[in-house]
């Protein structure tokens, strides 16, 4: 008899009194053919009333598995939760043998075009077994209570967030920073400066020794130093792309940009990255660099969402399985993944009040582009939103940071201004944010 149809007897025998244990234990890929049905059945049965023995286990599968294989199995199984235990790590080891030499095979018939997938597919197989290696995640209150007072204590002495900061005062009083484990989005029509707020985010935290590492799937390396040395001489970015600067602006330049030798900051150019690699290079950064507390990703809509998935997936559906798989990054690599989003074409439509006036194309939830999981795993979701973008009249200076999810924070918006030339986001100090305890907003239909 096999590990598995011992573990199968003894389950369906009921004299070691293991069902539980072993619905916790156990999962789907640990079995094979026949073995696999039964497990299955099983676990069907342990959902309903009816009680999990060697008549209803029968029942279930009639017509799909032979009653005798399953009273055969009752020979097999042991008395006692010891040797039931035994037997299940050695289902366990058989398991994960045969995953990997499924894996080789597999790997055997890749091609040099097929190399990122056959990678994303190692990623994913290795991980898949390390995380049934993972500890009960079962805790009494008592040690949670233990483990929030230590924390707690760390945050008083220490005056700081729970998390790591925004880098803009009033953004983080009401969301308290970029909590770890957290997954936050921020989204925003092409042209609303989405991505350079992100950047200055992360110049502002290397000014504080805070690391970070953006993946960058719009732009190059080159781009995006470009941006930075804009952000940080203070000298207009076209100046700079053209070239057209002053012996003494050039000077400046290059001794400003010293300051980038000490920066904790990395960025990663892959145009087509998966969830796997982002996690995969993001462990390996944060071995060498234990400075990283924070994964910046620009932007969903660009990252490679079918090398791991069912070809017939719709896009809601991909978009459903990053999301999901960024969040438990997060909470894996335990530092706050921000994810750049683009928007669905309804905000065109959207004409939002506020007070006496209405803004045009101001976002709203809904407006988050493919997939409503985007929200439903977000800790929390921010928008980048500058009315010039869609109003003439309106001043080009002028920026808000609407906070339109935030678990455990508040809702409202933060007023910033916006250094074209420069691409920065400033504080305005004399303006504080606008919380919304109460729905403040009212959307005109178009």
């Amino acid at each position: 008899m096999t590990p598995a149809q011992i573990v199968l007897g003894t389950i369906i025998d009921k004299r070691a009194g293991i069902l539980d244990e072993a619905l916790d234990f156990l999962r789907d890929s640990d079995f094979v053919d026949a073995d696999l049905k039964i497990w299955q059945a099983i676990k069907n049965l342990a959902d309903t009333p009816a009680e999990v023995n060697l008549v209803s286990v029968t029942a279930k599968l009639k017509n799909i598995v032979p009653a005798n294989y399953i009273t055969d199995l009752l020979e097999a199984a042991t008395y006692t939760a010891s040797q039931y235990q035994y037997y299940a790590k050695e289902l366990r080891r058989q398991s994960n043998a045969r995953k990997l030499r499924d894996l080789a095979k597999a790997l055997s018939k890749v091609d040099g075009k097929g190399i990122e997938t056959a990678i994303d597919h190692i990623d994913s197989v290795i991980n898949h077994i390390t995380e049934e290696r993972t500890e009960d995640s079962l805790k009494s209150i008592k040690d949670v209570a233990a483990e929030y007072r230590d924390n707690l204590k760390r945050r008083c002495e220490s005056r700081g967030l729970p998390g790591v900061t925004t880098t803009y005062s009033y953004l983080d009083h009401l969301t308290g920073g970029f909590g770890d484990g957290q997954l936050v989005i921020i989204a925003g029509q092409p042209g609303m400066g989405k991505s350079a707020f992100v950047q200055n985010i992360q110049l502002r935290q290397a000014d504080m020794g805070v690391g970070s590492v953006l993946f960058s799937l719009e732009m190059d390396d080159q781009e995006l130093m470009h941006r930075h040395v804009a952000a940080k001489t203070g000298i207009d970015s076209m100046a700079l792309q053209s070239g057209r600067l002053t012996e003494e602006q050039q000077e400046a330049v290059l001794k400003r940009m010293s300051v980038f030798d000490r920066y904790p900051l990395h960025i990663d150019d892959n145009p087509y990255p998966s969830v796997s690699y982002i996690k995969r290079r993001a462990k390996r950064l944060m071995a060498i660099d234990p400075s990283i507390r924070m994964i910046v990703i620009d932007y969903l809509q660009l990252m490679d969402l079918r090398s791991m998935a069912d070809k017939r997936m719709s896009t809601n559906e991909l978009t459903a399985l990053a999301t999901r798989g960024l969040k438990l990054a997060a909470r894996e690599l335990g530092i706050p993944i921000i994810l750049l989003s683009q928007l669905n074409r309804q905000v065109a439509q959207n004409r939002v009040k506020i007070g006496r006036k209405v803004k045009k194309n101001r976002p709203t939830i809904s407006n988050l582009r493919d997939s409503g999981a985007i929200e439903q795993d977000a800790d929390t979701v921010l928008f980048v939103y500058r009315e010039c973008e869609v109003e003439p009249n309106a001043d080009p200076k002028d920026a808000e940071v609407i906070v339109a999810k935030c678990r455990g924070g508040k809702t409202g918006t933060v007023y910033l201004t916006w250094d074209g030339p420069t691409t920065q986001f400033l504080e305005r100090d004399n303006l504080e944010p606008v919380v919304e305890s109460e729905p403040e907003e009212d959307v005109v239909p178009f």
